[in-house]
């Protein structure tokens, strides 16, 4: 790529976000980062990036943002909110006001990249692996709305080359909800909730950033889905097990129904109503099911 090439970067000051920053930095690009006049800078230094301040609510912030933008990568979206409504107001409403900002005032542009996730794409059935041809099936709140962003976004790949990234779960340095789990083990607790273990995909997210790269080096018309994540699968087991061994402590495993997990969210969502509480039982309702598998052989092959 080449040097001059301009990348916007939504969700920037974000866990994935950030580092698709760093990425894209590293490869020469102009990086510039759509940030809310609240977002942190921590990861994002004074000088590295430009920075356009908006909000996906508001259109004409995202006009000035998109202006001269070669690429778009649309990472920001809402993970923690109170209720279904808020979460379609940003994954879906926000990514249409991009989608159209960008039609209307990025004329060059190349390529849109929306970062989605295997949630939009819902469980596997039997446990085999999800493909880009499995019908979508989505059975969190977050999951609906992301979908709804992809379903936005490919309304708009007859302007422009759009491609739609569902990874699966994603960790790596800044993640939080992982590290809390890590946290606990290191003080000795593995916390299971549910009786059985959980099938699943991850990625790094250094390797989802080479994965967003690797799609915008081949760019087409028109739209294309992929699922992204490291090529093997996983127990939620596993994960304790492994950070146990790695920490050298010993544990004291407490495994729990999901029932009685979900009654406690409920019980502080409404002593303490709040997005996290929320959040925790929008969870639960995807940890029900057993298999969070995905097929990446597509990606591989193109």
């Amino acid at each position: 790529m080449k040097q001059e090439e301009r990348i916007l970067i939504t969700g920037a000051s974000g866990f994935i976000g950030s580092h698709l920053a760093d990425h894209f930095l590293a490869s020469n690009f102009r990086v510039r980062c759509l940030l809310r006049p609240t977002s942190s800078r921590r990861y994002l230094p004074d000088g590295r990036f430009e920075t356009a301040i908006g909000r996906l609510s508001d259109p004409e912030s995202l006009r000035k943002a998109v202006k001269d933008a070669d690429w778009i990568v649309h990472c920001a979206g809402a993970t923690y909110c109170r209720c279904e409504e808020d979460y379609f107001a940003v994954n879906r409403s926000g990514t249409a006001n991009l989608l159209r900002a960008a039609e209307e005032a990025a004329p060059g542009l190349k390529g849109f990249i929306y970062l989605s996730s295997l949630s939009a794409a819902g469980p596997a059935p039997g446990g085999r692996p999800l493909t880009e041809d499995d019908p979508p099936a989505p059975v969190s709140c977050y999951g609906r709305s992301k979908l709804s962003g992809e379903e936005e976004a490919k309304k708009f790949a007859r302007a422009f080359p759009v491609t739609v990234l569902r990874p699966a779960a994603v960790y790596g340095p800044r993640e939080r909800e992982l590290f809390e789990i890590i946290r606990l083990v290191g003080r000795g607790w593995e916390i299971h909730p549910g009786l059985r273990d959980i099938h699943l995909s991850l990625i790094y997210v250094s390797d989802l950033a080479e994965g967003v790269a690797a799609a915008l080096r081949r760019p087409r018309e028109g739209f294309r889905l992929y699922f992204l994540a490291d090529g093997r699968h996983y127990r939620s087991g596993e994960l304790t097990a492994l950070a146990r061994e790695l920490i050298g402590r010993r544990t004291l495993r407490i495994r729990f129904p999901l029932g009685l997990a979900a009654g406690a969210a409920g019980l502080a969502a409404r002593l303490r109503p709040g997005a996290r509480c929320a959040f925790y039982l929008d969870k639960l309702r995807e940890m029900r099911h057993k298999y969070w598998l995905c097929d990446i052989s597509k990606a591989r092959r193109e």
